[in-house]
């Protein structure tokens, strides 16, 4: 208790908001009146904005984690939502979870098993959400894997082919590891700005109205790439599209999110010119010739509705466009 009140104080002092986590290890040997004393001596305290219930609960147990689910809603007054890392896959687990909490964290370390394609970061998301899952919270790594640690590049990657596939939040695994590492700390924090600072593209996200005339059209490299499949099973369907993207007009802009999901699992080059794929966007009627590619500091002329642009393997281009 007393780790988590000057916790909270640092927090305050920092003007940070605080995911307040509750101790896993007390979850199976205190009973409800430590635990309603816990939250309550916590509850009034403004830099609180979640509450995290302990993560990775097994099936066998999750009755538990509805328990101290119902006492945290029972006791904190500014009703503030509940969230948890789930540590399953399978359908009945994450429905569950569902039923318990406000949005579930689910996670996908590419780097940490070392063979895994970072398109299954939108594999895993996309499960959730047809397991029933309401809200998704992405967690991605920020820590060494097998072989080496995600690059700059991977971290943007990640982030935005979680938000684009539905993720309404993120969440990097973990400070302890990611601090050792400062261009780590450095990428993670250059796309927090992008997301939370003066472009405020979570907000887009978030409140922008979906284009129904937009489309992406591949004019160069693999259209289509990876094997499309039933999550947790080798049953295959058609392959995903290289580009995956998504749209927003917002505040008389049009903005698009897009990445190449394009990649050799392994390869220095993650595919080279093999994987690289050059696309065309439009129609986008706009009072402006010159789209805006957010923080590359290079502009793409816009012709007759439309203009074109190359990604590299794993790379992730954000535009912006004025709009009439």
């Amino acid at each position: 208790m007393d780790k988590a009140l000057a916790d909270l104080r640092s927090a305050r002092e920092a003007g940070a908001a605080v995911l307040q986590n509750l101790p896993s290890k007390y979850l199976y040997t205190r009973g409800s009146r430590y635990w309603q004393q816990h939250i309550s001596s916590l509850a009034d305290n403004e830099q609180i904005l979640v509450w995290y219930l302990p993560e990775e609960t097994k099936a066998e147990i999750l009755d538990k984690l509805e328990w101290l689910g119902n006492i945290v809603r029972s006791t904190d007054g500014k009703k503030r939502p509940i969230i948890t890392y789930v540590v399953n896959w399978r359908v009945k687990y994450l429905k569950r979870v569902n039923s318990i909490v406000d949005a579930v964290v689910f996670g996908a370390y590419p780097c940490y098993y070392g063979t895994l394609p970072r398109i299954e970061v939108k594999r895993r998301i996309e499960h959730a959400y047809k397991s029933g899952v309401l809200v998704v919270i992405a967690a991605l790594e920020a820590f060494k894997g097998k072989k080496d640690w995600p690059r700059p590049k991977d971290v943007r990657f990640d982030a935005y082919l979680a938000l684009l596939n539905g993720a309404k939040g993120i969440m990097w695994y973990g400070y302890a590891y990611a601090k050792q590492r400062p261009q780590m700390l450095e990428a993670i924090l250059e796309v927090a700005t992008e997301l939370n600072g003066p472009e405020r593209l979570g907000e887009v996200l978030l409140l922008g109205k979906e284009p129904r005339s937009l489309s992406c059209r591949t004019v160069k490299g693999p259209a289509y790439f990876h094997d499309d499949y039933v999550y947790g099973t080798r049953f295959r369907k058609p392959k995903l599209s290289s580009i995956q993207w998504t749209a927003r007009e917002y505040e008389k802009y049009l903005y698009i999110f897009a990445v190449n999901t394009a990649q050799e699992v392994g390869a220095v080059d993650d595919g080279g010119k093999a994987c690289t794929v050059e696309v065309e966007f439009g129609p986008v009627s706009s009072v402006s010739s010159e789209v805006h590619v957010i923080s590359e500091g290079r502009t793409i002329s816009l012709s007759d509705g439309y203009f074109v642009d190359s990604f590299e393997p794993l790379g992730t281009h954000i535009y912006k466009v004025k709009i009439d």
